[in-house]
């Protein structure tokens, strides 16, 4: 689903919102400007494109794009009982395609060595060294991501 600011569009963020408050994931994800529901729904209204996927539990998957210059920040949240799943990967790879259809680069933001190595098996380059205090006072990984370097990256899967 893509989220549409709308009553079906705000229940589905609204409910993945509160899943992320209840199991302490908001911070990590979101910036501190973006803590209440009203904010989120801003934060992820258009321009920016938020997808995701939706089970009998609730969003399991939601990954966005915010336009930058001429690509755009990506985000992405997997909940934790669908991290190793093929039908992820699957979606991930999906949106990912369609994103860089749309901006010939995204850029990637990671505040854990562990993640940072993840997104380098998908193609993401990053710079040599943490920006600091970038992201809620912590220092974070930059990186981007190219069709090339994603087609790259499958190759070599």
């Amino acid at each position: 689903m893509r989220y549409i600011p709308s009553p079906d569009g705000d229940l589905a963020l609204g409910a993945w919102y509160g899943t992320l408050q209840a199991s302490g994931a908001l911070d990590a994800i979101l910036p501190r400007r973006v803590p209440r529901l009203g904010a989120v729904m801003a934060f992820f209204a258009p321009p920016t494109v938020w997808l995701g996927e939706v089970d009998a539990r609730g969003v399991w998957v939601a990954i966005w794009a915010i336009p930058w210059c001429d690509g755009a920040t990506l985000g992405l949240w997997v909940r934790p009982d669908k991290r190793t799943s093929r039908q992820a990967l699957r979606t991930i790879l999906m949106a990912l395609e369609a994103f860089l259809a749309t901006w010939p680069v995204l850029l990637v933001w990671t505040h854990t060595t562990r993640r940072r190595d993840l997104y380098e098996k998908g193609g993401v380059v990053f710079a040599p060294e943490p920006v600091p205090a970038v992201l809620n006072g912590k220092a974070a990984w930059f990186g981007w991501l190219t069709a090339e370097g994603l087609a790259l990256a499958r190759e070599e899967a």
